[in-house]
């Protein structure tokens, strides 16, 4: 990673104040993929974000702020060829993440509300990357998220109460819950099919200039 990337979110996060004083937060981390591509194909994968919790839900400004994590290619690495950068959708890219083997490491996406395009949605697509598979290969490959290179936390979310102190609940935190399920995208044989059409106009040729016998009694 690069080191502004660390030192934007640590910036930050410690600027404000850290904790949700006992409240809980629950963080959802997930894929949107094809379930089934074939063999040899490029497909995307966007990396979704969203939080709820009393803190998140009941106040008048509580947005996304960053997403800070890897996400590793496991499965059957047959059929997996290569992973390229993030493509970040949120207003800052503090990092494209590095791709390393089945790995794509340590991207960083910031939501800065002092820039043009600050997101309120919530969830929001936060990043998208594309996996190249093997012409060769078949069978499932598992897309995961993971926890970057500079911390535990994968999610931070900005919260500013009405009359009070703004501060940032991350993921990592003791009163936070993370769900990151990986999502399974199967690889199949490229279809043969083609081979056999062409084939086709050629047997029916054929036979529409068979000769037609008949037999009478």
């Amino acid at each position: 990673m690069h080191p502004r990337a660390t030192v934007g979110i640590a910036v930050y996060v410690l600027g404000g104040l850290a904790g949700s004083c006992g409240a809980q937060t629950y963080f959802d981390l997930w894929f949107e993929a094809p379930e089934t591509v074939q063999a040899g194909a490029t497909f995307t994968a966007t990396v979704w974000g969203g939080a709820a919790g009393d803190w998140v839900d009941g106040e008048l400004s509580s947005n996304f702020f960053a997403c800070q994590m890897s996400v590793q290619i496991l499965g059957d690495l047959a059929a997996f060829d290569s992973v390229s950068q993030a493509s970040i959708l949120t207003n800052f890219a503090s990092d494209h993440g590095t791709p390393h083997d089945n790995w794509l490491e340590d991207v960083v996406a910031m939501n800065l509300w002092d820039l043009s395009g600050y997101i309120r949605n919530n969830p929001l697509p936060i990043f998208s990357f594309q996996v190249t598979t093997s012409p060769s290969g078949r069978g499932l490959l598992s897309l995961s998220a993971l926890p970057s290179s500079e911390g535990p936390d994968l999610l931070w979310w900005y919260v500013e109460p009405a009359g009070s102190g703004s501060f940032f609940l991350g993921s990592a935190d003791d009163n936070s819950v993370l769900t990151a399920n990986p999502f399974t995208v199967r690889v199949i044989p490229a279809p043969t099919g083609v081979t056999l059409l062409a084939l086709a106009p050629l047997t029916a040729r054929r036979r529409r200039s068979s000769p037609q016998w008949s037999f009478r009694a």
